[in-house]
C-alpha cells in the first residue's frame, strides 16, 4: 500500500504544473529531490516484494523515463532532463543496493 501511495506521490510531484519564483538555482537540490524520491521508492517496493528485485529495477527506470517524457511532452512548466532520469536511477539502484545488503545482513545474523 505505501509502494503504491508514494508512487502516486511522485507523479504528482513531478508532473503538476510547476512556475518557479525567479531565476533558477545552482544549488542541485531537484536532483537531490529526484535521488529521494526513487530511493523511496526502490526502499517501499523492495519491502513489499523482496523477492522481485530485477522486476522493481525494471520498473522504476522505466516509471523515471516515462515520468521525463511526460514533463517534455506537457506544456505545465516542467522540463523531462537526462540528468533528473540519472538522479533517478541513481536513487533507486541505491535503495535497491542497500536493500539486498541490509537483508543479507540479517539473514547472517539469524545463522
Amino acid at each position: 500500500m505505501f509502494a503504491w501511495a508514494w508512487s502516486v506521490l511522485i507523479v504528482l510531484i513531478c508532473l503538476l504544473p510547476y512556475n518557479p519564483p525567479g531565476p533558477p538555482s545552482d544549488l542541485p537540490l531537484d536532483k537531490l529531490a529526484h535521488f529521494l524520491l526513487f530511493a523511496g521508492f526502490g526502499t517501499l517496493w523492495l519491502k513489499a516484494y523482496p523477492r522481485k528485485l530485477v522486476m522493481i529495477a525494471i520498473a522504476g527506470t522505466v516509471f523515471g523515463l516515462a515520468i521525463e517524457i511526460l514533463q517534455s511532452a506537457l506544456d505545465w512548466g516542467r522540463m523531462g532532463e537526462g540528468a533528473d532520469l540519472a538522479a533517478d536511477c541513481i536513487g533507486l539502484f541505491f535503495a535497491l543496493g542497500v536493500g539486498v545488503c541490509w537483508g543479507r545482513s540479517r539473514r547472517l545474523g539469524q545463522g
